[in-house]
């Protein structure tokens, strides 16, 4: 499990990524230790994740939602 230190870091390095700064690189752990921690991302990622899959649920039951949901395709 990765400390408070190393998710701020991680977090910050990606964000500065999506930004195009390319220095955000060097805030992010490419060793392979810091490959196999990259999957505790889920975890922080997860209520997110449930919020939205629990919206689109609710929403599954209107046709037209669905309709149009799937005409973005």
């Amino acid at each position: 499990m990765l400390s408070a230190d190393e998710t701020q870091a991680s977090l910050t390095g990606a964000w500065r990524l999506m930004l195009g700064k390319a220095d955000g690189l060097r805030l992010l752990d490419l060793s392979a230790d810091g490959f196999w921690n990259s999957f505790f991302a889920i975890v922080v990622a997860a209520p997110a994740l449930i919020v939205g899959w629990v919206g689109i649920a609710n929403e599954l039951g209107d046709p037209d939602a669905f309709a149009g949901r799937f005409s973005m395709l």
